[in-house]
């Protein structure tokens, strides 16, 4: 039948087999009976920034899409508003809460419990994000891919027309190479200014940060900024002054391209179907999805115990892509018998193909706060980020003001754009520390963050961090929480864990500099953390380990070489030995992407888009 016919070509570009593991109980391909009305050209498994933007091509593009996910559709005010970002992280329809290990039992420091918050919705994180527009910082990561895959289409100058592609620049002048204007990611930004006329010590502090080194205006460029610039970050954000995301692109292909694309929401992946096709010499393939309608992920909030499931199963003409991200995707793929043998052995899975680097390289950005107290609070004003307007004046001010919601309290009102670049050693092609500036006490991601109104944070941010860790499985059921260790500064004593530990040292004695400066240090009061006191690099350091955060995990399924024994993925975004399938997100790349992932995780959905259309178009 055409299902599995056009599917069989596919495998013939797999070279690559010597993972695949003979014996397994597979059905054959030939006696696979679709159900019709579960057949689709795609599945792709999340709505999110890695198969958000790929689901939407292909769907335009004629084919029929099915897109899975766990979450719902939301259209709350904390996934609408963007001065409500900090809401939507406890938001009980969209929250993910896993838990992680910072650090090995024998480590000097312990942390066992550290939250960290991902998404489930359409959008994915891109509806829980603080809306940072950033793609600086991705020429080492597109250096790597070209030069890992001898692939000049890796280039950092062919990947920048990716972005060109997706934004809709509102903030610039027409026309600018490096930038779009008639994609479907709406973008705000500009200059450092004062922030408003209400607040004079906010104004002071804004302009003190502004005169604190030479200032790029558009950090968003193919060319390098110089090293230690102050910058504007800028937003995602639309024309009526509302978050934008993948989301409302998602929406907007469904609108254009009726039956093209459908959605099975509050629905659990739990296996990739898969099939032996005639001949020893075939890998095995990809044919279809199971799933689980109406079951939560352990870490949801609407997740109550482990049960029983009940399963439905989908079928895709040409592929099914894995798009769950960092933590879900392994774990699909290893229940589905994809990863290390052993491991999966040990749960009772039967291991189809042998890839030990599913689940693995587990990588992040480093992040590590430095706050103060201010002298004095910000005008209180009359805003309580409300969802009734009869009670919120801001918020009934921002619906009177509808469509374009100006001039309102709401209005954007994301934070401060402001940040420093700098490269941590000469000699860098790209920035690896960018330091953004908070009018918060900002402390990371913590249950009980002690907000002081009148605090305010430097965060310091190590690109292209050195830690490594895995994502394992605790058991075979697909509500199984997962073992998640980031084994943050392993080993502390080796050379690279130094130079970012020396990075992250270096970003809070820049903090304290720039804290001194006129303009802001007449309104700094007291340096909570880490303290005055705290001088030495083993102080430092001490402070560090107790007090570090991340939220820009990846890499657990990467892309790799031939000759990569921890390499998931070829550099097509295919599972090795597994024909018709693929893992498009956050888990695909080998570094952590820049500095703010969710752009730059856009362009590389819109790069496989464009693989997948050009191989289903070779050899279907």
């Amino acid at each position: 039948m055409r299902l599995f016919r056009n599917c069989f070509a596919l495998s013939a570009f797999f070279l690559i087999t010597q993972y695949a593991l003979g014996g397994h109980g597979l059905p054959s391909c030939k006696d696979v009976s679709p159900e019709p009305q579960h057949v689709f050209d795609f599945i792709v498994v999340g709505a999110g920034p890695g198969g958000g933007p790929l689901a939407g091509r292909l769907a335009e593009s004629g084919y029929s899409v099915l897109v899975v996910d766990a979450g719902q559709n939301v259209e709350t005010l904390d996934v609408t508003i963007p001065a409500y970002f900090n809401f939507v992280l406890s938001d009980p329809v969209v929250a993910l809460n896993y838990t992680i290990h910072e650090y090995p039992p024998d480590f000097e420091f312990q942390s066992n419990n550290t939250w960290y918050p991902r998404a489930q919705a359409v959008g994915g994180c891109a509806i829980h994000n603080a809306l940072t527009n950033c793609v600086a910082g991705l020429k080492p990561n597109f250096d790597l891919l070209e030069t890992t895959f001898d692939d000049p289409s890796w280039k950092l100058d062919n990947m920048w027309d990716y972005f060109v592609r997706i934004e809709r620049n509102s903030y610039l002048p027409q026309p600018n190479p490096d930038h779009g204007f008639h994609g479907w990611l709406g973008t705000i930004g500009g200059p450092v200014t004062p922030s408003n006329g209400s607040d004079s010590q906010l104004n002071d502090i804004t302009i003190g940060l502004a005169n604190s080194a030479p200032n790029v205006l558009d950090i968003n460029t193919r060319a390098s900024p110089p090293n230690f610039t102050m910058t504007s970050l800028s937003n995602t954000v639309n024309s009526t002054n509302e978050r934008s995301s993948v989301k409302e692109r998602l929406h907007q292909v469904q609108r254009d391209h009726p039956g093209k694309l459908t959605f099975a929401l509050g629905t659990l992946a739990t296996k990739v179907l898969i099939c032996q096709p005639d001949g020893d010499s075939q890998a095995p393939q990809a044919y279809g999805l199971q799933v689980a309608p109406n079951a939560s992920l352990p870490v949801s909030d609407q997740f109550t115990r482990k049960v029983e499931l009940n399963f439905t199963h989908y079928y895709a003409r040409h592929e099914v892509i894995v798009s769950a991200g960092l933590f879900q995707s392994p774990q699909l793929l290893m229940l589905s018998g994809i990863g290390n043998k052993t491991n999966l052995e040990s749960f009772g899975i039967e291991p189809i193909v042998d890839l030990p680097g599913v689940g693995q390289n587990l990588r992040d950005n480093d992040e590590i706060p430095t706050t103060w107290l201010l002298k004095q609070n910000p005008p209180a004003g009359n805003c309580t980020f409300g969802t009734d307007p009869a009670t919120d004046p801001c918020l009934a001010a921002w619906d009177a003001a509808a469509p374009k919601h100006d001039g309102t309290p709401y209005t954007p009102a994301v934070g401060f754009p402001e940040a420093l670049v700098w490269q941590s050693v000469d000699g860098l092609d790209d920035p690896d520390v960018l330091q953004y500036w908070v009018p918060a006490w900002d402390m990371g991601y913590v249950s009980d963050p002690g907000f002081f109104i009148n605090g305010f944070s430097a965060i310091t941010l190590k690109g292209h961090a050195s830690s490594r860790g895995y994502v394992r499985l605790t058991g075979s059921h697909p509500q199984d929480v997962l073992d998640i260790q980031k084994l943050h500064f392993q080993p502390v004593d080796s050379p690279d864990i130094q130079r970012d530990l020396a990075a992250l040292r270096g970003g809070i004695r820049t903090a304290r500099q720039v804290v001194q400066l006129p303009h802001i240090a007449e309104h700094s009061l007291q340096e909570v953390n880490p303290g005055s006191d705290v001088q030495t690099d083993e102080e430092l350091n001490e402070y560090i380990f107790e007090h570090i955060f991340a939220h820009h995990g990846c890499c657990t399924n990467k892309m790799g070489a031939d000759d990569d024994n921890e390499a998931v993925l070829d550099g097509r975004f295919r599972v090795r030995s597994v024909s018709s399938l693929r893992v498009v997100d956050m888990s695909s790349w080998p570094d952590a992407p820049g500095f703010f992932p969710t752009t730059p995780m856009y362009m590389l959905s819109e790069k496989a888009a464009d693989l997948i259309l050009e191989d289903t178009q070779r050899y279907y």
